[in-house]
C-alpha cells in the first residue's frame, strides 16, 4: 500500500489556516501548549484493502499549542495543532491478526465565546474546522488525509495579567481516506491548556 501525500485541497486549506494563524499568534491574547487525552469512540477503520481494523478503546495521551485572540466582545478566533497516537490492537487481516498504531495529526481554526462571569473565571463554548492527516504504522502502512470537525466547551481561570489554564472538553469528527482506505469516526477529549497571556 503506498502512502499518499496531501490533496491540493488540503494544501490549500493549510494555507488558509497558517495565513490566518499567524497574525493571531503574533497580536493575540493567549498563547499555550497543551496536554490531552484523546478517545477514539468508534473504534472500526473501515475498508483497509477490504478489511476492518479495530483500534483500542482507551485514552491516548496528546500533545498540542493554540493561539487565540480574544476580542473585547468575548468572541474568540484562533488556530490550534494537535498530535496523538491510537494503538492497532487488531486487525481482521488473513491469515492472523496484525498490531500497530495510528499517529494523528489535526490542524484547526476555532472560534469561541467566553462568558464573563468575572475577570478571574471564564466559561467557554467552541467550534473548529480543520484538516487531519492519520498515518497507519502496521505491515499495512498508510497515510490517510481528511477534514476534522470539532465542538468543545470548558473553563478558563487567569491567575495572574501573565499566566493562566484551561480546562476543557471536545467533541470531534474526523474523516479521512485515500485511493484504498477509508475512515470516519468520532473522538471525545480532555485537555488542560497553559494560558500565557500577551500585554493589552
Amino acid at each position: 500500500m503506498s502512502k499518499k501525500n496531501i490533496t491540493e485541497p488540503h494544501k490549500a486549506f493549510l494555507a488558509v489556516l497558517l495565513m490566518l494563524g499567524a497574525p493571531v499568534a503574533w497580536s493575540g491574547n493567549i498563547t499555550g501548549p497543551k496536554i490531552a487525552f484523546v478517545s477514539w469512540n468508534d473504534n472500526t477503520f473501515d475498508n483497509i484493502e477490504g478489511q476492518q481494523m479495530t483500534f483500542r478503546k482507551n485514552w491516548n495521551p496528546a500533545i498540542g499549542v493554540e493561539y487565540m485572540h480574544i476580542f473585547d466582545s468575548n468572541i474568540a478566533i484562533g488556530v490550534e495543532f494537535q498530535y496523538h497516537q491510537a494503538d492497532l490492537v487488531a486487525a481482521s487481516f488473513d491469515p492472523s491478526p496484525i498490531y500497530g498504531y495510528a499517529s494523528v495529526y489535526q490542524l484547526f481554526a476555532t472560534g469561541s465565546y467566553f462568558f464573563p462571569i468575572n475577570e478571574k473565571t471564564k466559561p467557554f463554548v467552541g467550534f473548529g474546522l480543520g484538516v487531519s492527516s492519520i498515518g497507519i504504522n502496521t505491515d499495512y502502512d498508510a497515510t490517510l488525509n481528511g477534514y476534522a470537525f470539532q465542538a468543545n466547551t470548558g473553563i478558563e481561570f487567569k491567575f495572574t495579567r501573565r499566566v493562566g489554564l484551561t480546562l476543557g472538553y471536545k467533541l470531534s469528527y474526523v474523516t479521512a481516506d485515500d485511493s484504498h482506505n477509508e475512515l470516519a469516526t468520532y473522538m471525545q477529549e480532555i485537555n488542560l491548556r497553559l494560558n500565557l497571556y500577551s500585554a493589552r
